[in-house]
């Protein structure tokens, strides 16, 4: 089990931000962040996915009608690499369940240095 990145805490940060028309589902799902942790970085032809787990013990109520993928207008831009990306979180059963991370190349080799959402 790995903490999250900066690009992944990015991601999700940005992605809340942008459907806060959905205010008290942010809010509640911000709670998660304490609890989730990377159980895989998995590297595609055209991106990344990058699933989550929970630790053990957290002590909130989950909703479990919450299955939704949520995205922003924003992009990925990393220094080392031409093509921006887009991205999207997925939930399932109420949980934060993975980050889909995408662009239009397929010769990403899932490094970078730095990166900005715009």
């Amino acid at each position: 089990m790995n903490y999250l990145n900066s690009l992944e805490f990015a991601i999700i940060q940005d992605v809340l931000k942008s459907n806060i028309l959905k205010k008290t589902l942010t809010q509640d799902l911000l709670k998660h962040l304490l609890y989730i942790r990377v159980k895989e970085r998995k590297l595609s032809q055209v991106g990344m996915y990058i699933h989550f787990e929970y630790i053990k013990n957290f002590n909130f109520e989950i909703d479990k009608n919450i299955n939704l993928s949520l995205s922003s207008d924003n992009t990925v831009k990393f220094n080392n690499f031409d093509d921006l990306f887009s991205f999207e979180l997925n939930f399932n059963n109420g949980l934060f369940n993975y980050i889909e991370l995408v662009t239009y190349s397929n010769n990403w080799s899932g490094k970078y240095d730095s990166f900005i959402i715009k």
